[in-house]
């Protein structure tokens, strides 16, 4: 089951009342966003992605308290790219993100990076044809 957070009643609501009745009320009456997401928060909910052609709500979701608000798309900018950046905000964020399932494919291969900013090795991929320089010049 999943909780369903209602709008309209500004908290959480059975779904058994989602009637027709339900729908006018949610055409007609005020939204209730900030009720409905600090609901969320209250309930222990601190993540949250806004799934929609251009990420308006994430800021007054922000405001409300949240812990990390990620887009998932941008007016004029989908695909793997946005996906893939909005996953890069989560991670960035301190939420899990399961790597390993984005990035199971042929050919994927991890890259160690460097724990101490000053070891003075190159991190960088080579690329067809070259190799990467093992140091960095002093």
């Amino acid at each position: 089951t999943v909780p369903f957070y209602s709008t309209v009643t500004g908290g959480l609501l059975d779904t058994e009342q989602l009637d027709a009745a339900y729908w006018v009320r949610n055409l007609r009456q005020t939204v209730e966003f900030e009720a409905t997401t600090k609901a969320l928060i209250a309930d222990g909910l601190s993540a949250f992605v806004e799934c929609s052609a251009h990420p308006v709500l994430a800021v007054g979701i922000q405001d409300s308290g949240a812990t990390a608000v990620i887009g998932s798309l941008k007016r004029h900018d989908g695909g793997r790219d946005r996906f893939l950046a909005g996953v890069a905000a989560a991670w960035a964020s301190g939420l899990t993100v399961a790597a390993d399932a984005l990035f199971h494919r042929p050919g994927a291969r991890r890259h160690p990076l460097p724990t101490y900013a000053f070891q003075r090795q190159s991190h960088w991929l080579p690329t067809a044809g070259t190799t990467a320089p093992t140091t960095a010049p002093p």
